[in-house]
Formats: C-alpha cells, structure tokens, sequence
C-alpha cells in the first residue's frame, strides 16, 4: 500500500511540474498545442495504469475534457459568442483551467490508486455466490421488480399525454419553449426525480429482472429525447448505467476495451441521430456542423474565457461570495430573473443585461461556470484548492454510489444518484445551492440514520448482510 502511495503520488508530481514549466513557457510563448497534448497524455497514463478510472469516472473524463477542448478553440481561433456580443482572442486562458482539470484528476488517480487493493475485494461480481446468497436472505426481490413496474407505468403514462402534444421539434420550438409551454407541475418534478430513481430498473438487471429493466431504460431515453433533452441527461443516464451494470462487476482487461469500444459506439450513435435532429428541425446539411461548432464553443467556454480575460488581476470577492452565494444556500428568489449566483451571478458579470435577461425568462442558462465562478470570487488558489476539494467529493460520491449498487441497496442508491447528479451541476454550472436544499438535506438526514441503524446492529452482534 505504502508503495503505491508512493508511487501515484511521483507520478502525479512529475506531471505537475512539467506542466508548471509549460505554463511558464507560455507567458512567452502560445504553447497551448503542447499544454493541451500533455493533459491527454496525463489522462492516458492514469487510465494505462488503472483502467477502471476511466469507466468510474467516464462522465468526468469527456465532458470536462470537452470543456478544456473548447477553451483551446475559442483561445487560438476568432469565435464569436453570441451569448457575450464579442469575439474571442488569446488571453491566456488556458493553461490556467488545464491546471485545475489536472489537480483533479490527479487526486482522483491518488485516491483511486491508493485504494486499488481494497477496491479489488468490494468488487466481487453480483454474480457471485457470497452476493446473491446475501440478496436472497435480506434483500426483497420483489420491491425492486414492484417499484420497477411502478416507474414503468408512470413512464408509460407521462409518454402517452406526451403523445397528443407531439415530438418538441414538430411544433419548431425548442426544448425549453416545449417545456414552459406543455410540461405540468408533474411532468417537472417527474423529469427531475426520475434520473434520481433510475438506479432502481437498473438493478432489477442485476437481479435477474432483466426485460423490465431493459424495457424503463429505453422508455427513459426515448422521454428524454421526447422532451429535446439530448445531451445531458441522456448522457448521465448511460454513465449511471455504466455504474450500476459494469462497475459492480469485475473487469478483466478484455472485458474493458469491449466496453470502451461500446462507449464509443454509443456516443457515435448519440452524435448521429443529433446530426439528424438538426437537419429536420433546421432542413439542410451544411447545419449541422455549424451546430455542433456552436455545442462546442458556445456557452461552454464563454464565462470562463470572459472572467479570466476580465479579472485576472482582481483582488478576492469575499463580501460580495458571502452575500451573493452563502446568502443563496440560505434563501432563494422566487422567479429565476432574480438569481444572482452560481452560474447566474457569472453570466450577469459576463453577458450584456438584455442577453442575460432574455435567457432567463425563458429559463435558460449558459452551460459551465464552476470554474469561472472559483476563479471570480478568490484568484487562483481559490480556483486549484477548490479543483482539490471538488475531486475529493467526487471520489467520495462515486464510490458510495458504486457500493450502494454492488449491494443492490435501493435507498442507498436513490440517495447518493441524486447527490452525483447534484455533484455534476455543481461541477459543471456552479449549483452551489445544491448543498443545501430540502432533498440533499434529506438524502443526507437518510443517510446517516441508514448508518447509525447498521452500526447500532452490528454492537448489538445482529448480522447487518
């Protein structure tokens, strides 16, 4: 164990080192080709040496990649955004936002490495006689197979009242015009709710309820691509999926690239069936580049790349983070027009007022900001300690989430997918808020009682498997 410690902790050293040399080239030169092939480097040598990282953390990997990718773009080429009324120039932005991605990646692979062992024992398959003879004897099969159903049905009826409004694009709308227009009290909370319960079909897979399962999750995409919902949603759903079917079982090196080749396989599809979305909803080809151009530049790179180029020397913010984002964990405006945190603090520092308030009355938000919102409020060792203290609650959540999987453990499982889904928007825009409203208190409150009981069982010599 020793040994590995040390060993993951050189490798990660040396990686930081050089990329610190690198940024200091960059101060002279435009070395962002070199930074940008030396972070893929740095990812391919934490999956060479634990394979499993890429699968536990598949989502991390391409979106926040993705979003170091779009950086590069908007850094070395002209790009306007139309969400800031500017065109982009070099101002050094990328080198900085590298360095955060590669702190927390880093520490993810030190605590994954530092782990591995331990990590080798829980991950018995489900299949084998010590997991099933422990789901036979305290696990009832039959709440997993009722619940299922349950969500079925609900599926199945949301899907039919869907039917006499139509697919969101028939009526040459967008997905958050079709939701304002068509979506009830219900269909809100039920398209919020229902990634959290995703887990529960997924285990009925595992236990040997395979068609019901196979059969939610396809009803599932389809709502989801029902609703124009095609990127987010559609791609956590599969990373869940990967979670709770492939992580709880063991991976051999063959089994793994299968799995990779499948990944691949099923984001080329998902791009593919995009492309086609596009040229009906826009009716010609030559849009469908420029869509995706505008998925990769636009709302991705804009607040960071605005709020680095504008406050690189700024002093720290913290009265102003106090007020705007601890206020926010506390007592939030009513109407969406009046945020003024997380990403939509960011995006009133960034974007012109009239931009900024003809998204938010239609509900919509520009698509990163945890980076800019750290870099805003306290420089850049807010922006690095707050990359370290991210990863360590991902690494914490992940793996909880995976345990709870492995043990077929439905209110475990409920609980800590929705904290990774909340844990994502706070990755991704800035929901700090999420720490602290009604469900994460009680998925918490959940939690933690579901601990004591255990614990409380196992001092009174009960037998908690």
């Amino acid at each position: 164990m020793k040994k590995v410690n040390a060993s993951a902790l050189l490798i990660i050293s040396i990686f930081l080192i050089i990329n610190i040399i690198l940024c200091g080239f960059n101060l002279i030169f435009n070395m962002d080709i070199a930074l940008l092939g030396f972070y893929t480097i740095f990812l391919i040598v934490n999956i060479y040496m634990y394979r499993n990282i890429l699968l536990k953390y598949l989502f991390m990997y391409v979106m926040f990649s993705y979003h170091v990718l779009s950086v590069f773009l908007v850094e070395n080429y002209h790009i306007y955004f139309k969400n800031l009324l500017e065109t982009s120039y070099r101002v050094g932005a990328l080198a900085v936002l590298i360095n955060f991605y590669m702190i927390y990646f880093g520490i993810i692979f030190f605590l994954e490495k530092n782990n591995e062992s331990n990590n080798k024992k829980k991950s018995k398959s489900v299949d084998s006689i010590q997991n099933i003879k422990w789901i036979k004897s305290t696990f009832n099969k039959k709440n997993i197979k009722l619940i299922t159903i349950i969500l079925l049905i609900a599926i199945i009826t949301v899907l039919l009242k869907k039917r006499n409004i139509g697919f969101y694009a028939m009526n040459g709308i967008d997905r958050f015009d079709y939701a304002a227009l068509t979506f009830s009290w219900f269909d809100k909370k039920f398209y919020t709710y229902i990634t959290w319960l995703l887990p529960i079909p997924l285990l009925a897979q595992n236990i040997g309820v395979k068609k019901i399962g196979n059969i939610f999750m396809f009803l599932y995409c389809f709502f989801m691509i029902w609703v124009g919902d095609k990127f987010g949603s559609l791609f956590i759903a599969f990373y869940i999926y990967i979670l709770v079917i492939w992580m709880t079982k063991r991976i051999s090196k063959k089994r793994f690239y299968q799995m990779v080749f499948i990944c691949f396989v099923a984001i080329t599809i998902l791009m593919i069936f995009i492309a086609l979305q596009v040229k009906y909803q826009w009716g010609n080809w030559s849009d469908i580049p420029t869509y995706f151009a505008h998925r990769l530049t636009g709302g991705q790179s804009d607040l960071w790349w605005k709020i680095y180029s504008d406050k690189a020397n700024m002093p720290w913010r913290l009265e102003e983070f106090c007020k705007d984002e601890l206020g926010a964990l506390l007592r939030i405006p009513k109407h969406v027009t009046e945020y003024n945190f997380g990403i939509y603090k960011m995006m009133r520092v960034a974007a012109p007022a009239s931009v900024v308030e003809a998204y938010l009355r239609r509900g919509i938000r520009f698509a990163a900001s945890t980076q800019a919102t750290l870099f805003y409020y306290f420089g850049y060792m807010g922006l690095y300690m707050g990359g370290a203290i991210l990863a360590i609650l991902g690494y914490w959540i992940v793996n909880r989430a995976v345990d709870a999987y492995h043990k077929s453990d439905m209110i475990c499982s409920i609980c800590y997918t929705m904290l990774l889904t909340k844990y994502i928007s706070i990755m991704q825009m800035s929901e700090f808020r999420f720490l602290t409203n009604k469900t994460t208190l009680v998925a918490i409150v959940v939690l933690f009682i579901k601990y004591e009981v255990e614990k409380h069982k196992k001092k009174m010599g009960f037998n908690c498997d």
